[in-house]
């Protein structure tokens, strides 16, 4: 009798693990999200891809809302997937989109301030892993224009802009969390943020912000006095 109670708790403990590792994988971020996170006329957006709705969708997936929480006051925020395939669990990760080709593509669309700002910054956390399948598909591996690579190409559709890899770190397994920060200038009304490559892909997550004038002329003189201070070293 004792016996059994013991078991019972035991497996309750395990259950309890098992469901808190599973919460844990599906929406947490790997990153601190901004310091300016929340403030007014910021956005914030995070697709999990764990729910079922995935699942029934064809071959052009979308457009979806964020499925794991988004704040944007100035519109809605969707994403759509092209070319690629949904999986319930790949590698223990919930919910998991596979690219597998240069067709293989995520484009989300997010409104922003439509105010004139000489600046937006646009912080892109992704949870991946390398899928390892460009050599399995004969047309894509006898022509060496079709490579793909088997890390994230994220890029967004702006005639200037800069992107910085901020960070990597190992997630579990062969997962990594990967944190991007895309500068764009001037300001766009709105954005539409690519991603590529031959990855599998659990998780993203977006922030924005528009940049005010003095905060932008800080980043300015602060970019101005680095570039000075690398060229006295060289």
């Amino acid at each position: 009798m004792n016996k059994g109670k013991s078991t019972g708790i035991q497996v309750s403990a395990i259950t309890f693990m098992v469901i808190l590792s599973a919460a844990v994988n599906a929406g947490a971020r790997a990153f601190p999200a901004p310091s300016w996170s929340g403030d007014d006329g910021t956005t914030f957006q995070q697709w999990s891809f764990s729910k079922r709705q995935w699942s029934f969708l064809k071959r052009h997936r979308g457009p979806q809302l964020p499925d794991a929480g988004w704040v944007n006051e100035f519109g809605t925020p969707q994403l759509s997937v092209y070319g690629s395939k949904w999986s319930n669990k790949v590698d223990g990760h919930q919910g998991v989109w596979k690219f597998n080709s240069l067709r293989s593509e995520m484009i989300i669309d997010i409104p922003n301030n439509p105010e004139s700002r000489p600046l937006k910054e646009i912080w892109v956390e992704l949870t991946w892993e390398a899928a390892g399948t460009r050599n399995c598909i004969p047309w894509e591996a006898a022509d060496t224009r079709n490579y793909i690579p088997d890390q994230p190409i994220i890029g967004v559709w702006a005639d200037h802009f800069e992107k910085e890899l901020m960070g990597e770190k190992p997630i579990d397994n062969n997962w990594t969390a990967s944190l991007y920060k895309i500068t764009i200038w001037p300001n766009p009304s709105a954005e539409q943020i690519t991603i590529k490559g031959d990855i599998r892909l659990d998780q993203v997550v977006v922030d924005t912000r528009c940049v005010p004038e003095p905060a932008t002329l800080g980043l300015l003189i602060g970019g101005t006095l680095m570039a000075i201070r690398r060229r006295r070293k060289v």
